[in-house]
């Protein structure tokens, strides 16, 4: 069996498999109570033939496991694994209920989506560049209880993990977003595997600190250092780590779903930084006003890269660019 991590989540091919199948079990016996079934029917049977390798490969895996927890009645077989027929026990339609309500409630999607994604930015993390995070998709932690997680499920774990410092994303000019963890999130990873709610319960942060420190970043979305972070308002605006972010932003305007009056004015402040700041007149007090306005506008963005951008700007707010 794979070693147990979140309730529903796995880091294998064959955790994900077990789960699947346990799903695909309970849709089968729904119709055929009691049948037994190999593994090569069963996707068959539920219109899943394109997961017949996925579930010969991992065969022993899936039984051993599902079998381990008595989810499954299993007939023995002279030939191979795979031939193996499998039946569910009243145990194992219990626990194919609970998963199917789990994989049915917004909370848990969204609970299961932050704990999994937090790893694979761990897991991801060799250098200071953003990650591709189209890439999280071709992962087994992207599923559910055995099913790829919702856009909107990833979006919102995605903006919840920015907004509790624990990653720092950054909406790259194309249809991919990108991200990386922070040293919070990566503490978060270390000292409470599994359980982001018990690191943010016991962690205390005093006024002064910034919560959103993440490193040394060298990537598009700013500067913090190691430690608490301190910005005089007579520090040197970086107008080019500025509009690195603020260059997506704007090439993305028409995207955002805005408003008219919103799009016209989002652009206009864009534009206002990069020229104070390319003539040295923009000093930290009124950068700090013009990102201030143009967070209230892509808080209006109704489009996916609104809370990406918006998370974006606030970092740079954040860090004192």
């Amino acid at each position: 069996m794979s070693k147990p991590i979140h309730y529903g989540l796995s880091q294998t091919d064959g955790g994900v498999a077990e789960h699947l199948v346990l799903d695909l079990l309970f849709e089968y016996d729904s119709k055929h109570r009691g049948r037994p079934i190999r593994l090569r029917e069963l996707a068959e049977a539920t219109n899943r033939t394109g997961d017949i390798p996925l579930f010969e490969e991992n065969a022993r895996l899936i039984i051993e496991g599902l079998h381990s927890r008595h989810t499954i009645v299993v007939e023995p077989t002279t030939t191979t694994i795979q031939d193996c027929r499998l039946s569910l026990t009243h145990n194992g339609r219990r626990e194919a209920e609970r998963a199917r309500t789990q994989r049915e409630t917004r909370d848990a999607n969204r609970d299961a989506c932050r704990h999994a994604l937090l790893h694979w930015l761990d897991q991801e993390e060799y250098d200071d560049s953003y990650i591709n995070l189209a890439r999280f998709f071709t992962h087994p932690l992207s599923h559910f209880w055995g099913y790829p997680f919702e856009i909107k499920h990833f979006d919102h774990a995605l903006s919840w993990l920015s907004d509790k410092g624990l990653v720092v994303p950054y909406a790259a000019l194309g249809p991919n977003s990108t991200a990386r963890i922070t040293i919070e999130g990566a503490d978060c990873v270390q000292q409470h595997p599994w359980n982001i709610y018990a690191y943010l319960k016991g962690k205390t942060v005093s006024g002064n600190q910034n919560i959103h420190v993440g490193g040394d970043f060298t990537g598009q979305l700013g500067v913090t250092g190691h430690g608490n972070v301190t910005q005089t308002q007579d520090q040197k605006v970086d107008i080019k780590k500025i509009m690195e972010v603020l260059e997506g932003v704007r090439s993305q305007i028409p995207s955002l779903g805005l408003e008219e009056q919103d799009a016209k004015g989002l652009h206009e402040t864009i534009d206002e930084i990069e020229e104070k700041g390319n003539n040295g007149t923009l000093d930290q007090e009124e950068k700090g006003s013009l990102l201030k306005r143009i967070t209230g506008y892509l808080s209006n963005a109704s489009a996916v890269l609104g809370p990406i951008f918006l998370a974006g700007v606030q970092n740079l707010l954040d860090s004192g660019a």
